[in-house]
């Protein structure tokens, strides 16, 4: 019960030290009662290594669009950590540009959801959702494993590369690893990596009935 409450009073305090520089908790454990204080800046200092992720993923997500900060004119934060003062005034570091912070950034995602589902039924008004266009990619990469000819260990082969527009046809040629072999198991994984097993696994399929003496 007591640490349960202190996660509530901690949460009640990040939240807080949205708008207030400084905050109070008060922790009861077995009896014994501690106030504490804390500040934003002493907070920010503590969770620093988050934002150096968010600042990594910012700009591996422009990489990966190939664009630049001089392309982005106004950055939309999404979420309730984008409330933290820490987070827009980094997204205005990095980027230079105009960072709007919306009230209704909590329901984002819900909004984004409904106008997905209006498109889908082909429901346009024209003054809720315009010229919206939706394009659907892979947040994943595909593979499958196989094995190194040099090694001999098992390696994650990229079929389908993360971000591909879909739906997609892509064809990779593949070989069998001993002359006869009868079937082919194929393991199918979502990931980015060369390693199975930093993937997920997504199924397994058998193609038999390989022709009999088939060069490996």
């Amino acid at each position: 019960g007591d640490c349960a409450k202190l996660w509530l009073d901690a949460e009640d305090a990040k939240r807080s030290l949205s708008t207030r520089n400084d905050v109070t908790i008060v922790c009861h454990h077995e009896g014994l009662r501690s106030v504490c204080k804390l500040s934003r800046k002493k907070f920010e200092d503590m969770t620093n290594d988050l934002i150096g992720r968010t600042e990594i993923t910012t700009e591996l997500v422009l990489a990966q669009t190939d664009l630049s900060w001089d392309d982005i004119h106004c950055i939309v934060p999404v979420g309730g950590s984008s409330k933290m003062p820490m987070v827009t005034d980094l997204l205005q570091d990095l980027s230079k540009a105009s960072v709007e912070v919306s009230s209704a950034m909590d329901f984002a995602v819900v909004h984004g959801a409904a106008i997905y589902c209006s498109l889908l039924a082909d429901y346009r008004p024209a003054d809720v959702i315009g010229e919206i266009s939706v394009t659907d990619v892979c947040a994943h990469g595909f593979g499958v494993i196989g094995y190194e000819k040099d090694t001999g260990q098992r390696r994650v082969g990229e079929v389908i590369p993360k971000n591909t527009k879909l739906p997609c046809i892509i064809t990779k040629r593949y070989t069998t690893a001993t002359t006869g072999q009868p079937n082919v198991v194929v393991e199918i994984v979502e990931g980015d990596s060369k390693l199975p097993s930093q993937c997920i696994p997504i199924g397994i399929c058998t193609i038999s009935d390989l022709p009999p003496n088939l060069p490996a």
